[in-house]
């Protein structure tokens, strides 16, 4: 666990990395609750808000600062950037004795900070949070590198994914309106994306056709967004709210190409049929909401007993079709494929496949619950070869 604390007696561990000022601190707790197998100050700067594993290990922290951070030789950015706060990000060894880097993230504003941290898989690591720093960090690959307003403390979502060694930021982007939002969790997808969830006051939040809400309800809404980091796509985005105050601050994979979100909510929210408690109960209540993510039509794995010997797009089945439809596609030598669903008028849906796959037989299956009955087109672009399908959505 890690957090904030001003007390000089906190407890410490032998040999850990700072054991005499207080401020931020991270503790390991063994499995039993008995004992601690470490526990170090960060130093008199920083207040942590999320932590993720390592996966070695050690853990990798981000939150809040002022000046005063511990940072290494070779970060990012070792220099506090102005306003009151910065946003940092400090990785720590398994043993809490060393830090493995440690970096500001953050611009001239008056408040940056990191809310959400999920682990990339080598020591890197993807955050999310709020900043209202106009000269706040962004790469050339990114999403948006504009700010676009907020209040003096909640201005712009922002989306970052920094080196394992701390020093590159790979990946920042903003992402928001004109009024305040702020991403407060993360998840990585199997493509080298991510899924934000949070919470917006735009009623110019982007979002994507097709999405369950486009609509902002009013006060605070939740939302969740899913990032093609490679291009930069915005795969897809969606409000989720009432007319009160609601906020996303947890968001975990459900396993089976969706997400489950938790927070807070108020009058209004919407529930489905069935569920345990469909009723606002006052004064601010906890919601559990489980969305499935139009884009995240499922793919199997390639068929390589048979190797194909040419490029295909096959006929959908069923055509028409009511909810979901399979198709399947070939490649005879491994190639970047894009699949892409289009509506009558020529304009892009979703994209279904955007990725190099290797040569075989691919069986995927389109989810049209939140698709308008029509005729849509399917296209596959794979090296040189093109084809386009018709299908047809009958509900």
């Amino acid at each position: 666990m890690g957090g904030g604390t001003n007390s000089a007696n906190f407890p410490t561990t032998l040999g850990a990395f700072e054991t005499s000022e207080s401020g931020g601190f991270i503790t390991h707790i063994n499995s039993t609750g008995s004992g601690l197998i470490y526990s170090t100050f960060l130093g008199r700067g920083p207040t942590i808000y999320a932590m993720t594993s390592d996966g070695t290990g050690g853990m990798i922290a981000t939150g809040t600062c002022i000046t005063g951070l511990r940072t290494t030789l070779t970060a990012f950015d070792t220099t506090f950037n102005g306003g009151e706060y910065d946003c940092f990000v400090t990785r720590l060894n398994s043993s809490g004795s060393q830090l493995i880097y440690s970096t500001y993230l953050g611009g001239s504003g008056n408040y940056d900070d990191g809310d959400g941290i999920v682990n990339d898989g080598s020591g890197g690591c993807y955050i999310t949070g709020n900043t209202v720093s106009a000269n706040f960090p962004t790469t050339a690959n990114a999403y948006d590198t504009t700010f676009h307003g907020g209040s003096t403390v909640a201005g712009d979502c922002f989306i970052a994914h920094l080196s394992n060694t701390g020093s590159n930021l790979l990946y920042s982007t903003f992402l928001g309106g004109s009024q305040p939002e702020a991403g407060l969790g993360l998840i990585q997808d199997d493509n080298g994306g991510v899924i934000v969830a949070g919470g917006t006051s735009s009623t110019n939040f982007p979002t994507t056709t097709g999405a369950i809400d486009n609509t902002f309800n009013g006060n605070y809404d939740c939302f969740v967004a899913h990032l093609n980091l490679e291009n930069s796509q915005l795969l897809y985005s969606t409000y989720v709210g009432g007319s009160g105050i609601d906020i996303a601050r947890c968001i975990v994979s459900d396993g089976q190409n969706g997400v489950i979100i938790t927070g807070d909510a108020e009058r209004g929210f919407p529930t489905t049929s069935g569920v345990g408690d469909s009723i606002y109960n006052g004064n601010g209540d906890t919601y559990v909401t489980r969305l499935r993510l139009i884009n995240d039509s499922t793919a199997s794995a390639p068929d390589r007993n048979f190797p194909p010997s040419t490029y295909a797009l096959s006929r959908n089945y069923p055509n028409p079709f009511n909810a979901t439809t399979t198709l399947s596609y070939s490649l005879p030598k491994s190639d970047f494929v894009e699949l892409k669903l289009f509506d009558l008028s020529g304009r892009e849906i979703i994209t279904l496949v955007q990725r190099n796959q290797t040569v075989g037989t691919y069986r995927l299956q389109i989810d049209g619950s939140r698709l308008a009955s029509g005729t849509y087109f399917v296209q596959l672009q794979a090296g040189a070869f093109a084809k386009t399908q018709k299908i047809v959505l009958l509900k």
